[in-house]
């Protein structure tokens, strides 16, 4: 069997690993490499992969960006898609099983009528401190939860924040490190109220690095699923030099744990609300945690919505429950919001799920966070891992697996 030091797979065609090809053609130039990029699916994307609604395409899972996205604003720009990118306002607002009110900016806190004007005036000095303080040395031993009793009104950390923290981590939502809040908060404050999308989805960005691999002899395999650590680095009876992974190491090999994603895309014949982004904070256990008007920030696809979700990988949501039962809850709930939805008004569903969608951010996470490639060198030489677990303190997303990749390059891991 015949093997070349410059056979490398990279597993997974997401963000991260079509970077890592794209950014090693065009900066290591004095190299030569046959690279394939090896993806489960039918085609790119990854966490950001898409389907087609009302004849437009549209993520799978809800995606923006913000201004402060400087990698993949500059990734998008070289790749001659600028002209197609466009900023929205950040229309957001939050129901609490009582009370729907906007919250986009400090404006809107002021006007929150689940706050008193001392808890108001407190949240939005102390936000702005944990926003623009340099130091986060403090941070390092406080989880978000204990930061939030710590630092603020009980009402307000009961509130406003436990049920920001549930609506990305579920049931860890104590668990969460401060230094991810802080991260989260600091890229949405900067941002100026402004969320980025591109004209026809981010299906274009992905289809142009895909165009751009091809046209440097990359090769592409889908619908082909590898296992973690294949013996002597086989796949389908081809034997290569080096395995990048860019996807998520199983929890039976990693001591970082994930929770699933499950996104609900309905279309209706009335509109649901004007909002673009709405947060469920309710403290009676909502079934799903966010609706996002994606006909806000699209005005070609009419009265399309996701409801979304994190859940335990293993729950009866993610692993036994059919889609007419996950939409009988759903619709449920939503009647509970907006009184006057009614099943009757749904034209039509599409329903994801994704495992290994969100790791679990703890106070000890830094420490689990696998290296590109020193702790596998010796069991495992030229097996490396580069995912969305090493984006940290900040949220995992496109504009961080885009850095990532880079930095991967760069330092000449591959």
């Amino acid at each position: 069997m015949k093997m070349y030091m410059d056979d490398t797979a990279i597993i997974g065609g997401g963000a991260t690993g079509l970077c890592i090809a794209y950014y090693f053609k065009k900066l290591i130039y004095y190299k030569k490499k046959d690279l394939t990029i090896i993806e489960a699916s039918p085609d790119v994307g990854g966490l950001a992969g898409y389907t087609t609604v009302q004849g437009e395409l549209m993520e799978k899972f809800y995606h923006h960006i913000f201004q402060t996205d400087t990698n993949i604003i500059e990734l998008i720009n070289e790749l001659g898609l600028g002209n197609k990118l466009y900023w929205v306002d950040d229309y957001a607002s939050m129901y609490d099983g009582t009370y729907k009110f906007k919250y986009a900016g400090p404006i809107d806190i002021l006007k929150a009528p689940i706050l008193n004007p001392y808890e108001k005036l407190r949240l939005i000095t102390v936000l702005a401190f944990f926003i623009y303080y340099p130091g986060t040395k403090y941070l390092k031993k406080l989880t978000a939860y204990e930061w939030g009793e710590r630092f603020l009104p009980r009402n307000v950390n009961e509130q406003i924040i436990v049920p920001l923290l549930k609506a990305k981590f579920s049931t860890y939502y104590k668990d969460i490190a401060s230094v991810w809040l802080r991260s989260r908060f600091e890229s949405r404050g900067k941002s100026k109220g402004k969320l980025g999308y591109m004209e026809g989805s981010f299906a274009p960005v992905f289809e142009k690095l895909k165009e751009k691999l091809i046209e440097e002899d990359v090769k592409f395999i889908f619908n082909k699923s590898v296992p973690f650590f294949p013996k002597n680095k086989i796949i389908d009876g081809k034997k290569y030099y080096k395995l990048i992974y860019t996807t998520p190491v199983p929890t039976k090999l990693s001591p970082i744990e994930y929770l699933g994603a499950l996104s609900l895309i309905i279309e209706l014949k009335v509109p649901l609300m004007a909002d673009y982004w709405l947060s469920i904070t309710d403290k009676d256990n909502p079934p799903f945690l966010v609706i996002v008007n994606q006909s806000y920030i699209n005005k070609k696809l009419k009265n399309v919505y996701y409801l979304s979700g994190y859940y335990k990988m293993n729950s009866d949501i993610m692993k036994r429950m059919s889609q007419g039962e996950i939409e009988s809850l759903f619709f449920t709930y939503l009647k509970k919001i907006f009184p006057k939805f009614d099943k009757s008004d749904v034209i039509k569903t599409h329903l994801f799920k994704k495992d290994y969608a969100q790791p679990i951010v703890g106070l000890d996470y830094e420490a689990k966070i696998p290296p590109f490639m020193d702790r596998y060198r010796n069991s495992r030489p030229n097996v490396l891992i580069v995912n969305m677990s090493q984006i940290f303190p900040q949220d995992r997303g496109m504009n961080y697996a885009v850095k990532l990749a880079k930095y991967f390059v760069l330092n000449n891991y591959i």
